[in-house]
């Protein structure tokens, strides 16, 4: 695809560009063959509405598979809110993407996305917990790094970012995920 090279190229050396004229699931076309065309390079696609976000969305997971795409919508902000919103979660997911998987990531976001401030990068590994089958971590120390970085512990869990703990079993909704994650443990382990 000659095309999307010289478009690429044109971008790299700094010139501006400007493709008009794309609608429905050419748009898609065009960013995942610009997507292809640069080797474990980020796309990030920004819209002026949550809405138009979601139908580049969907015209891109046509061409690039919907689990290669991420969308990185602007929170809800609703004041005394208790729980963890679908916006919440969708913005953990691309996080963790960028965190861990940072090479040839497919993003849309908002203008207003990009406005709302995050915590730097150290903060969110600081905030990542990894448990792994046979490892020894006292139910009260799990207790105390969820509380520590703001899960709400709850008798029954109802969403993400919250927690519950009956004898050795310890239930977690984490941010980011659809179901929660059973944790049986064995004594410590």
């Amino acid at each position: 695809m000659k095309w999307a090279e010289k478009i690429v190229s044109s971008l790299a050396n700094g010139q501006a560009g400007s493709l008009t004229g794309l609608s429905g699931s050419a748009r898609g076309f065009v960013l995942e063959s610009l997507h292809s065309s640069r080797k474990d390079a980020c796309t990030l696609a920004i819209t002026a509405t949550e809405e138009q976000a979601y139908d580049l969305m969907r015209a891109w997971e046509v061409f690039a598979g919907a689990e290669k795409i991420h969308l990185f919508p602007a929170p809800n902000i609703i004041f005394q809110r208790q729980t963890v919103g679908r916006n919440d979660v969708a913005r953990m997911r691309t996080l963790q993407a960028l965190l861990y998987q940072p090479h040839s990531l497919r993003i849309i976001t908002t203008a207003a996305a990009l406005l709302m401030p995050l915590l730097p990068k150290k903060s969110l590994e600081q905030k990542h917990i990894t448990i792994q089958v046979g490892q020894e971590i006292p139910l009260t120390q799990l207790n105390a790094q969820l509380n520590t970085i703001g899960y709400q512990r709850v008798d029954t869990l109802t969403a993400p970012g919250e927690y519950a703990l009956r004898g050795g079993i310890a239930d977690v909704f984490p941010i980011g995920e659809d179901f929660p994650f059973r944790i049986e443990f064995f004594g410590d382990e």
